[in-house]
């Protein structure tokens, strides 16, 4: 008797994941494939994308996933290979490299690092206009402003003036 209790109890168990695991496989498949590299695309929400949610975008293969939040797969050096992560984390992790070899503040003895250069400012735009739904943070995109400013980047200097002008420091 008592066996008998334990197998229907395990086949209600087992029944409930694979309910589960069926759901999230079908909701996972209703997402919008990834696009080519350098192409922004539309959320499968049917909105549309700002010119500078564009403009953070390009280059990345992009997909939109849930909420409508942009993943975006790019090479990590640190870690040797491909990651797929929303965008404000990968922009935040490849900002990290703006100064050369693992530092964002060694611009003195090693050569800046071009993509995480742009990274630190592309994260700046994400701050300073809350794209992608993340908050308005006018300090961090001043923070990324200057890390991208000191790598050198043409336009850091000139969003890091319209936002001490905005009274941020």
């Amino acid at each position: 008797m008592d066996m008998k209790i334990v197998a229907i109890a395990a086949g209600v168990f087992f029944a409930l994941v694979a309910g589960f695991l069926g759901f999230v496989i079908w909701y996972g498949s209703s997402d919008v494939p990834a696009s080519a590299p350098g192409a922004a695309q539309t959320p499968a929400s049917g909105q549309s994308t700002s010119a500078l949610e564009q403009q953070v975008l390009q280059g990345y293969e992009v997909q939109f996933w849930g909420d409508g939040r942009p993943f975006v797969r790019y090479y990590d050096p640190g870690a040797g290979e491909h990651a797929t992560q929303s965008i404000e984390q990968a922009l935040f992790w490849q900002a990290q490299y703006a100064g050369g070899d693992f530092s964002e503040t060694d611009f003195g003895t090693t050569p800046a690092n071009p993509a995480g250069v742009e990274a630190a400012y592309r994260l700046g735009l994400v701050y300073e206009h809350g794209l992608f739904h993340t908050r308005v943070d006018k300090g961090e995109a001043m923070r990324n402003y200057r890390i991208a400013k000191m790598g050198g980047h043409p336009q850091a200097a000139a969003a890091e003036k319209r936002l001490q002008a905005a009274g941020v420091k």
